[in-house]
């Protein structure tokens, strides 16, 4: 048996935030060292954030977040660290992971299989790179892969263990969806014991604008059994103690490669036990129902946050789905930092209005009336040359949900407040909102979830 002590690091990028990031990274190896950790990873494109999209077309970003890699390689003595980065060749740039140990870069990956469907579009950016990638001292063979390697026929993942990789560093940037937790630990379970290797999957945590990533990240051992796991929606460090097995070399089939050059480097640590950390968590237990309220309320928070918005606005109906996007936003950024109006009109019930300072008393929000009665009738009145001899039709109908629609966008701009709109997706889909009036906003929080 080899013994080896990995820190995974399971943090949250700001996308295009170089410095923010780089800091955050060099501070992770810091702690790292201090936990005697052999090898510290970190989360697919961790410079740059993911995903980066246009951003790098710019050749000044991928020089920055290149230079960004050279200071964190700095710190690296004494530990291995595996970040995620942008590399550049005169052929274009490439989705890449650095392995860096003694202020040096050892070897750098590059993504081979570039997803190219629903939420992705790396191809439009990045070449695929060509080589499969291990490090090892003696018995221990690492090899590493990034995110979309693993999936599908995961091809680089069965030529290390084709070399003789006893582990396997897979780093990801791997959007939430309500169905891809308990996919991705039976995908998982099947690599590691069909590779006859240790499995250490790193995944992103944050928001990023209409993306979630939910960290979740996973330690396999060669059997497929998960043997330690970090939590869902919450930035988390983590320090396992791996003892790996010997696995045998398949010569006949690694002499096969066609399409991939091979790169072995030799790598140098010393193992040192500290104390028993690893902890076992039921990570096969799945709560759908928590899952998306945790999701809600970290892409709510972050797209407040780095957008740098420190307050919100919630124009409060009395129904279920305003009461639903102040309750995640309370949790997200604090009752504090919430603006709530009710904004009433001639057809609002007074449960609408009793109803709406029953949830701001109890999640202690201060709730504005700004009844609309008022306004409504002079719209009415400017309108009547215009309307006379027609019938009443839904525009009439609509006209108060405009009116409520432009005074919450007026405050928000007065104020600097985001406003967080209430449309679900059941009604976005099949038109059941009103454009300009409950539809206006700077920030949908339910449009991915059903009535």
């Amino acid at each position: 048996m080899s013994k080896i002590k990995i820190s995974m690091s399971q943090i949250n990028t700001t996308v295009g935030s170089l410095d923010s990031n780089t800091k955050k990274i060099i501070d992770k190896i810091t702690k790292a060292k201090k936990e005697k950790s052999n090898i510290i990873c970190f989360p697919e494109l961790s410079i740059t954030g993911y995903p980066p999209e246009d951003l790098v077309l710019s050749d000044l970003f991928v020089k920055n977040n290149i230079q960004a890699l050279n200071s964190i390689k700095k710190h690296t003595k004494n530990i291995i660290a595996i970040v995620g980065f942008i590399d550049k060749d005169i052929n274009g740039i490439y989705n890449s992971a650095a392995i860096l140990n003694n202020g040096k870069i050892i070897e750098i990956y590059r993504k081979t299989n570039l997803p190219n469907y629903g939420v992705f579009d790396e191809k439009r950016y990045f070449h695929s790179g060509s080589k499969v990638v291990v490090i090892q001292k003696n018995d221990i063979k690492i090899g590493i892969s990034i995110c979309e390697d693993i999936w599908d026929d995961y091809e680089i993942c069965k030529l290390q263990s084709n070399y003789g990789c006893n582990l396997l560093i897979n780093i990801n940037g791997s959007p939430y969806d309500i169905n891809k937790k308990q996919t991705r630990i039976k995908h998982l379970s099947s690599v590691s014991k069909n590779c006859n290797a240790h499995l250490v999957y790193l995944n992103l945590i944050g928001g990023q604008d209409e993306l979630i990533f939910d960290g979740s990240s996973l330690v396999f051992n060669n059997s497929g059994s998960v043997i330690y796991s970090l939590p869902s929606f919450e930035e988390k460090d983590g320090v396992i103690d791996l003892d790996l097995n010997l696995n045998e070399p398949n010569k006949a089939i690694l002499n096969n490669l066609k399409k991939y050059n091979l790169s072995v480097k030799e790598i140098d640590f010393q193992y040192i036990y500290t104390k028993e950390r690893n902890k076992v968590l039921n990570s096969t237990k799945i709560n759908e129902i928590e899952d998306v309220y945790k999701a809600l309320i970290l892409g709510t928070r972050d797209y407040l946050i780095k957008n740098k918005f420190n307050k919100c606005l919630v124009s409060l109906s009395g129904g279920i789905d305003s009461a639903v996007v102040t309750a995640i936003a309370a949790k997200a950024i604090g009752p504090k930092n919430i603006v709530t109006v009710n904004l009433p009109s001639r057809y609002s019930s007074d449960h609408s209005i009793t109803d709406s300072e029953k949830l701001c008393k109890n999640l202690g929000i201060n709730l504005i009336n700004l009844p609309i009665e008022d306004v409504h009738r002079l719209m009415e009145d400017s309108l009547n040359f215009i309307f006379k001899n027609t019938k009443k039709n839904v525009a009439e109908e609509n006209l108060q949900a405009r009116i409520r629609g432009n005074i919450i966008m007026t405050i928000s701009n007065k104020f600097s407040l985001l406003v967080l709109s209430t449309g679900n997706k059941s009604e976005i889909a099949t038109g059941y909102a009103t454009l300009y009036g409950d539809m206006a906003g700077g920030f949908s929080v339910l449009k991915d979830v059903p009535k």
